[in-house]
Protein backbone atom coordinates (compact mmCIF):
# COMPACT_ATOMS: atom_id res chain seq x y z
CA UNK A 1 0.00 0.00 0.00
CA UNK A 2 2.82 2.42 0.88
CA UNK A 3 4.56 1.71 -2.45
CA UNK A 4 1.31 2.43 -4.27
CA UNK A 5 0.55 5.66 -2.40
CA UNK A 6 4.08 7.09 -2.38
CA UNK A 7 4.14 8.18 -6.09
CA UNK A 8 0.82 9.98 -5.62
CA UNK A 9 2.08 11.87 -2.57
CA UNK A 10 5.40 12.76 -4.21
CA UNK A 11 4.00 13.86 -7.57
CA UNK A 12 0.70 15.46 -6.53
CA UNK A 13 2.20 18.98 -6.16
CA UNK A 14 3.49 18.78 -9.74
CA UNK A 15 0.15 17.57 -11.15
CA UNK A 16 -2.33 19.75 -9.27
CA UNK A 17 -2.93 22.71 -11.60
CA UNK A 18 -6.08 24.05 -9.93
CA UNK A 19 -4.39 27.22 -8.73
CA UNK A 20 -1.74 27.30 -11.46
CA UNK A 21 -1.70 30.81 -12.99
CA UNK A 22 1.93 31.27 -13.99
CA UNK A 23 1.23 31.32 -17.73
CA UNK A 24 -1.71 33.69 -17.30
CA UNK A 25 0.32 36.01 -15.09
CA UNK A 26 3.23 36.04 -17.53
CA UNK A 27 1.07 36.83 -20.56
CA UNK A 28 -1.09 39.48 -18.91
CA UNK A 29 1.90 41.21 -17.31
CA UNK A 30 3.82 41.17 -20.58
CA UNK A 31 1.01 42.69 -22.66
CA UNK A 32 -1.25 44.73 -20.34
CA UNK A 33 0.45 48.07 -20.99
CA UNK A 34 1.54 47.62 -24.61
CA UNK A 35 0.42 50.21 -27.14
CA UNK A 36 -2.80 49.35 -29.06
CA UNK A 37 -2.16 47.60 -32.37
CA UNK A 38 1.50 47.00 -31.59
CA UNK A 39 3.62 44.30 -33.19
CA UNK A 40 5.20 41.83 -30.76
CA UNK A 41 8.12 39.72 -31.99
CA UNK A 42 8.56 36.49 -30.01
CA UNK A 43 10.78 33.40 -30.30
CA UNK A 44 10.08 31.38 -27.15
CA UNK A 45 7.40 28.82 -27.99
CA UNK A 46 6.02 28.87 -24.44
CA UNK A 47 5.41 32.62 -24.59
CA UNK A 48 4.03 32.46 -28.14
CA UNK A 49 1.46 29.77 -27.25
CA UNK A 50 0.38 31.55 -24.06
CA UNK A 51 -0.12 34.92 -25.78
CA UNK A 52 -2.12 33.35 -28.61
CA UNK A 53 -4.13 31.22 -26.18
CA UNK A 54 -5.24 34.27 -24.24
CA UNK A 55 -5.99 36.16 -27.45
CA UNK A 56 -8.12 33.46 -29.05
CA UNK A 57 -9.68 31.82 -25.97
CA UNK A 58 -10.04 34.70 -23.50
CA UNK A 59 -10.23 37.62 -25.92
CA UNK A 60 -7.25 39.23 -24.16
CA UNK A 61 -5.52 41.95 -26.21
CA UNK A 62 -6.76 40.82 -29.65
CA UNK A 63 -5.36 44.05 -31.12
CA UNK A 64 -1.74 42.92 -30.73
CA UNK A 65 -0.01 41.41 -33.76
CA UNK A 66 2.08 38.50 -32.45
CA UNK A 67 4.87 37.50 -34.86
CA UNK A 68 7.01 34.38 -34.36
CA UNK A 69 10.50 35.22 -35.65
CA UNK A 70 11.39 31.54 -36.08
CA UNK A 71 8.48 31.02 -38.50
CA UNK A 72 9.03 34.15 -40.60
CA UNK A 73 11.35 32.39 -43.11
CA UNK A 74 8.39 30.16 -44.12
CA UNK A 75 6.53 31.67 -47.09
CA UNK A 76 3.18 30.28 -45.91
CA UNK A 77 3.60 32.04 -42.56
CA UNK A 78 4.47 35.39 -44.15
CA UNK A 79 1.58 35.08 -46.64
CA UNK A 80 -0.89 34.49 -43.80
CA UNK A 81 0.59 37.31 -41.73
CA UNK A 82 0.44 39.85 -44.54
CA UNK A 83 -3.06 38.78 -45.56
CA UNK A 84 -4.27 39.60 -42.02
CA UNK A 85 -2.15 42.72 -41.61
CA UNK A 86 -1.62 44.38 -45.00
CA UNK A 87 -0.09 47.48 -43.38
CA UNK A 88 2.89 45.32 -42.36
CA UNK A 89 3.29 44.07 -45.92
CA UNK A 90 3.65 47.69 -47.04
CA UNK A 91 7.05 47.76 -45.30
CA UNK A 92 9.30 45.36 -47.26
CA UNK A 93 11.47 42.93 -45.30
CA UNK A 94 15.18 43.55 -46.03
CA UNK A 95 16.88 40.36 -47.17
CA UNK A 96 20.11 39.01 -48.59
CA UNK A 97 20.75 35.82 -50.49
CA UNK A 98 20.59 33.74 -47.29
CA UNK A 99 18.18 35.19 -44.75
CA UNK A 100 15.56 37.73 -43.84
CA UNK A 101 16.92 40.71 -41.91
CA UNK A 102 14.14 40.89 -39.33
CA UNK A 103 16.05 43.22 -37.01
CA UNK A 104 16.24 45.86 -39.72
CA UNK A 105 12.60 45.23 -40.58
CA UNK A 106 11.60 45.88 -36.95
CA UNK A 107 13.34 49.26 -37.06
CA UNK A 108 11.80 50.06 -40.45
CA UNK A 109 8.33 49.24 -39.08
CA UNK A 110 8.87 51.68 -36.21
CA UNK A 111 10.04 54.36 -38.64
CA UNK A 112 6.84 53.74 -40.63
CA UNK A 113 4.76 54.47 -37.52
CA UNK A 114 4.21 50.96 -36.08
CA UNK A 115 4.95 50.36 -32.39
CA UNK A 116 7.16 47.27 -32.08
CA UNK A 117 8.04 45.21 -28.99
CA UNK A 118 10.59 42.42 -28.95
CA UNK A 119 11.36 39.38 -26.87
CA UNK A 120 15.13 39.87 -26.64
CA UNK A 121 17.20 36.78 -27.42
CA UNK A 122 20.78 36.02 -28.41
CA UNK A 123 19.79 36.53 -32.06
CA UNK A 124 18.79 40.14 -31.32
CA UNK A 125 22.22 41.43 -30.27
CA UNK A 126 22.56 43.63 -33.37
CA UNK A 127 19.31 45.33 -32.37
CA UNK A 128 20.41 46.04 -28.78
CA UNK A 129 21.27 49.73 -29.44
CA UNK A 130 17.64 50.29 -30.53
CA UNK A 131 16.02 48.60 -27.50
CA UNK A 132 14.58 50.07 -24.31
CA UNK A 133 13.45 47.75 -21.44
CA UNK A 134 9.67 47.54 -21.15
CA UNK A 135 8.55 44.86 -18.70
CA UNK A 136 8.96 41.35 -20.09
CA UNK A 137 9.67 42.80 -23.55
CA UNK A 138 11.80 45.56 -25.06
CA UNK A 139 10.35 48.41 -27.10
CA UNK A 140 12.14 49.13 -30.39
CA UNK A 141 13.31 52.71 -30.96
CA UNK A 142 13.64 54.13 -34.50
CA UNK A 143 17.14 55.41 -33.69
CA UNK A 144 19.95 54.20 -31.47
CA UNK A 145 19.41 54.87 -27.78
CA UNK A 146 22.76 56.31 -26.62
CA UNK A 147 22.27 55.57 -22.91
CA UNK A 148 20.08 53.25 -20.84
CA UNK A 149 19.74 55.68 -17.97
CA UNK A 150 19.06 55.13 -14.27
CA UNK A 151 15.37 56.03 -14.68
CA UNK A 152 14.84 53.28 -17.26
CA UNK A 153 16.53 50.72 -15.02
CA UNK A 154 14.58 51.88 -11.96
CA UNK A 155 11.24 51.50 -13.80
CA UNK A 156 12.25 48.01 -14.86
CA UNK A 157 13.27 47.07 -11.32
CA UNK A 158 9.92 48.38 -10.02
CA UNK A 159 8.13 46.21 -12.60
CA UNK A 160 10.08 43.13 -11.50
CA UNK A 161 9.39 43.78 -7.80
CA UNK A 162 5.64 43.94 -8.50
CA UNK A 163 5.62 41.05 -10.98
CA UNK A 164 3.42 38.08 -10.04
CA UNK A 165 5.49 35.91 -12.37
CA UNK A 166 8.93 36.91 -11.11
CA UNK A 167 7.76 36.57 -7.50
CA UNK A 168 6.26 33.11 -7.94
CA UNK A 169 9.51 31.30 -7.15
CA UNK A 170 7.83 28.55 -5.09
CA UNK A 171 5.36 27.71 -7.87
CA UNK A 172 8.11 27.88 -10.49
CA UNK A 173 10.06 25.15 -8.70
CA UNK A 174 7.23 22.75 -9.56
CA UNK A 175 6.87 23.83 -13.18
CA UNK A 176 9.82 23.06 -15.43
CA UNK A 177 8.45 25.01 -18.42
CA UNK A 178 7.97 28.06 -16.19
CA UNK A 179 11.53 27.60 -14.92
CA UNK A 180 12.84 27.70 -18.49
CA UNK A 181 10.90 30.89 -19.27
CA UNK A 182 11.91 32.50 -15.96
CA UNK A 183 15.59 31.71 -16.36
CA UNK A 184 15.64 32.64 -20.06
CA UNK A 185 14.01 36.02 -19.37
CA UNK A 186 16.53 36.91 -16.66
CA UNK A 187 19.53 35.49 -18.52
CA UNK A 188 18.73 37.28 -21.79
CA UNK A 189 17.97 40.54 -20.01
CA UNK A 190 21.38 40.11 -18.37
CA UNK A 191 22.97 39.75 -21.81
CA UNK A 192 21.25 42.96 -22.91
CA UNK A 193 22.53 44.96 -19.92
CA UNK A 194 25.99 43.44 -20.28
CA UNK A 195 26.02 44.50 -23.94
CA UNK A 196 25.03 48.04 -22.93
CA UNK A 197 27.71 48.21 -20.23
CA UNK A 198 25.51 47.88 -17.13
CA UNK A 199 27.55 45.08 -15.57
CA UNK A 200 26.18 45.27 -12.02
CA UNK A 201 22.60 44.99 -13.31
CA UNK A 202 23.61 42.08 -15.57
CA UNK A 203 25.34 40.28 -12.69
CA UNK A 204 22.26 40.67 -10.47
CA UNK A 205 19.99 39.19 -13.15
CA UNK A 206 22.36 36.28 -13.77
CA UNK A 207 22.47 35.56 -10.03
CA UNK A 208 18.67 35.52 -9.81
CA UNK A 209 18.56 33.07 -12.70
CA UNK A 210 21.08 30.83 -10.94
CA UNK A 211 18.88 30.62 -7.84
CA UNK A 212 16.27 28.80 -9.96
Amino acid sequence: LALGVAPVVINAPFCNLVAHRLAYDLATEATANLEPGAVVFVENTNIDFVLRGLQHCDGWRPDLRIINRDLMPAAWYRDNLFMRFPDLAAVPIPTDSVRLKLDRWAVNLVRAGVTVYLEFTETSLRLAPHLVPSGHFFVVSPDSVPVIDAGMIRRQEDFERQSRFFNATKAIRRDFDAQRVYVANLYRAGIFYDTRGHYDRARELFQRALTI
